[in-house]
């Protein structure tokens, strides 16, 4: 057996193995036998039949091809241990080649990954500031959420709440794009000029209409708008009031601040604690944002490789995170699928940016666990894993088993780890105190959390 190796980029190594012709023969009596066994030859028993009659049978090229399928796995294993190769994934059969027999094998190696100078890796951080704007736009939201809404009897007016069915259809369609633009009923429309849904003006060209009342108009979207392919384009609408509603904003005062909870007795307190919590949110707001910064930081100045194979590993657990998401909405990725009039295929290739990215970042943060020893003892896991159970309310007591099981303990394990890591990064980012990583990973805790999915960004 002759083996020719040849590395392909990226983390891949091409293996051509040539089988002698000894082999083969061997491999071919073996695979007549196990036809034999499968046939009714006249004269003999199952599996009894000599070699050349199981050929004078079924044919030189089925008895031939029957040899290749039961050599191709086992000529793999040994060619894996006669060069030494450690792959990271299940190789593939690339081609089979006769006269001489040739098996080529491509193999995924393990990623590599050089952190480059990371300890000298500096990120400016912006505390977060809570403006008052974003207060004042929180309580107007609250006042919206308590708003009094009471049935009218007259033609609509900005500020009502109008229960609509209405469509849109573009006049001029572009090819890639559907001519229904939207279609909804029994709709409860805010009617607001800062409103753009369904789209832009559509509350002012409502305006006036009573209920029982069907209008028919046309509308067109700013030559500015977000979305490039309507720019400028004209819509035909057709709207049908059901009923109206006014809508009254309560005052910002004592009173309100009580309807909002009553453990607010004034207005400033709701003021107090809304800052709060808008503050709370615009830090770890910030916080992800700097990670996602640091981590970009430290790609730049890094090579992190990796093999199609874990690619598409990758792209696989990504899609069936889309289907449990869309499940937990009552739907299906396929139905989904159908309603975007996208194909399978295609929706896997959209994800594979995204899939390399969270390679990128999750083979970093692993080599800098490598380098820096980073560990965790088993209380930490332990109590993430009683915070997580906790979590589930009522079925925490079901959870906990698969949690703490040996595959739930590893996959927390590197969760923690890579917390650990992008902890670390952060501190060097900020310029903090560079002590050797097991005395920071001492000094944050095992468990410690720093908010987002490690690896994710």
């Amino acid at each position: 057996m002759n083996i020719d190796t040849q590395a392909v980029e990226p983390c891949q190594m091409k293996l051509t193995v040539e089988i002698d012709a000894e082999r083969l023969q061997r491999a071919k009596q073996a695979a007549a036998r196990k036809l034999s066994g499968r046939l009714n030859i006249p004269g003999f028993r199952k599996g009894k039949a000599p070699y050349a009659v199981v050929v004078n049978q079924v044919g030189e090229a089925a008895v031939t091809e029957q040899a290749v399928d039961a050599l191709g796995s086992e000529i793999y294993k040994e060619a894996l241990e006669l060069t030494n190769i450690e792959p990271s994934a299940t190789g593939e059969l690339v081609e089979i080649a006769h006269d001489p027999l040739k098996f080529t094998f491509v193999v995924p190696l393990l990623p590599q990954v050089e952190l480059g100078p990371y300890r000298s890796v500096r990120v400016q951080f912006e505390p977060a500031q809570v403006q008052d704007e974003a207060l004042t736009a929180a309580l107007e939201r609250l006042r919206a959420g308590h708003a009094l809404l009471e049935p009218v009897e007259r033609a609509a007016m900005l500020g009502d709440v109008a229960t609509l069915d209405f469509s849109g259809v573009l006049t001029d369609a572009l090819p890639e794009r559907e001519a229904q633009l939207f279609n909804a009923k029994d709709q409860q429309a805010l009617l607001e000029t800062t409103e753009d849904y369904p789209m832009p003006g559509f509350a002012n060209a409502v305006v006036g209409i009573s209920a029982g009342e069907t209008r028919n108009f046309e509308l067109a979207f700013p030559a500015d708008y977000s979305d490039e392919g309507l720019r400028s384009k004209s819509v035909q609408c057709e709207v049908t009031c059901r009923g109206l509603k006014s809508r009254t904003l309560p005052a910002l005062d004592n009173d309100f601040a009580a309807l909002v909870d009553a453990k607010y007795e004034t207005l400033l307190d709701l003021r107090v604690a809304l800052r709060t919590e808008l503050q709370r949110q615009a830090e770890a707001e910030a916080s992800n944002v700097y990670q996602r910064q640091v981590l970009d930081a430290v790609l730049a100045g890094a090579s992190v490789q990796f093999p199609p194979a874990m690619v598409r590993e990758e792209v696989e657990d990504l899609a069936k995170s889309r289907d449990s998401y869309l499940r937990s909405m009552g739907i299906t990725l396929p139905d989904y699928l159908k309603t975007v009039k996208k194909d399978p295929a295609e929706f896997m290739k959209e994800l594979e940016p995204e899939a390399q990215e969270r390679l990128r970042r999750s083979l970093l943060l692993g080599q800098v666990v490598k380098t820096e020893k980073l560990a965790v003892d088993a209380a930490g896991i332990d109590a993430r894993i009683e915070r997580m159970a906790v979590g589930y309310g009522e079925s925490a007591a079901r959870v906990r088993p698969i949690l703490g099981s040996e595959r739930g303990r590893a996959r927390i394990e590197r969760d923690l780890l890579g917390e650990q890591a992008l902890e670390l990064l952060v501190s060097i980012a900020k310029g903090e105190s560079l002590l050797p990583a097991a005395e920071i990973a001492q000094e944050s805790g095992a468990a410690a959390l720093v908010g987002g999915t490690p690896g994710a960004g």
